[in-house]
């Protein structure tokens, strides 16, 4: 970044003022490698351009108890850089205000340490649309990617979540609307808890979820899962659809797949394997108001006994 908006990138210097600036501008915003010290950036203008020189070259670490990155417009286009967190202090890598990052692509991005509270590498307040989530490498969070009430047309594509504390993603809340959620090519993967029951994906009033070519791990505890599905609302319940899944729970997670509420889940050319001895792959299969449907899928426990179905 060069001119009257030049920022240092030293990790010494608090380059906030000088790269809010730039933000202000409405041009687009190239930061060259380096680490810029912020705390707390907005983007308040629609169709923002925020770019590094690439994730782990261009770093912005934040400090302070402000979210890295704050977005109250929508379109922005960020790309090519990391955010990294005080740990116990930074609470959002980035934060969605009502309505902000509509329409948004986010793409090679690198976000860790965000364990202040709540903790999110990601998270949104109201509202979310067409956006698109490319590329993404989110751990050591409390919680890595956090999306809930009326969120919908979004994509979730060849991203790693993994070892994050809590949950690696979360969507819903069981309040407003939220649909047409797609997580496609991704890694979901646990291990940032070790001894505590971690999930992989918490789905609270989605419908439809569609889950395609993803893998996942779930191995903190014997109460970790892959996926848990929460309180649907009366006269509404979760959708589920997986195609062409990997599940690895590496001996140690009882169940692979948690229906906590009432759903309906569509299994086709899944494989789910090494769930711990004692528990169905599926949890709660029977249980009234749970709709499964498998085709062409195989589901296991250690040592390849089928359970449930």
């Amino acid at each position: 970044m060069s001119g009257i908006f030049s920022a240092l990138g030293d990790g010494v210097t608090d380059d906030t003022v000088a790269i809010q600036a730039a933000l202000n501008s409405g041009h687009p915003v190239y930061l060259p490698e380096g680490t810029y010290k912020t705390t707390g950036l907005v983007i308040s203008r629609d169709t923002t351009v925020l770019r590094g020189a690439g994730r782990g070259k261009t770093v912005l670490q934040g400090v302070g108890t402000s979210p890295i990155l704050t977005i109250t417009a929508g379109y922005p286009d960020l790309r090519d850089f990391s955010l990294n967190g005080t740990p116990t202090q930074t609470p959002y890598g980035i934060f969605f205000d009502t309505n902000g990052g509509i329409q948004g692509t986010f793409r090679d991005l690198d976000i860790a340490n965000i364990t202040g509270a709540p903790g999110y590498g990601i998270g949104n307040t109201l509202h979310g649309y067409s956006t698109l989530f490319d590329r993404l490498r989110i751990s050591g969070c409390n919680i890595g990617l956090h999306l809930i009430r009326n969120i919908q047309n979004t994509i979730i594509d060849h991203c790693l979540i993994y070892q994050n504390k809590v949950a690696q993603i979360v969507l819903g809340n069981g309040v407003g609307t939220s649909r047409m959620i797609s997580i496609m090519n991704s890694e979901i993967e646990g291990g940032g808890n070790p001894g505590q029951d971690v999930m992989g994906i918490i789905v609270n009033q989605i419908e439809p979820l569609t889950i395609i070519n993803c893998y996942f791990e779930s191995f903190d505890s014997l109460g970790s899962a892959d996926i848990q599905v929460l309180g649907a609302l009366v006269g509404t319940q979760n959708r589920l659809t997986f195609i062409g899944c990997y599940s690895n729970a590496n001996i140690v997670a009882r169940n692979a797949i948690k229906l906590d509420a009432n759903c309906g889940l569509s299994m086709e050319g899944c494989y789910y394997f090494n769930n711990a001895p004692g528990g169905d792959t599926i949890e709660n299969h029977h249980t009234l108001g749970r709709v499964v449907t498998l085709r062409n899928s195989v589901l296991n426990v250690n040592g390849g006994v089928s359970t449930g179905f």
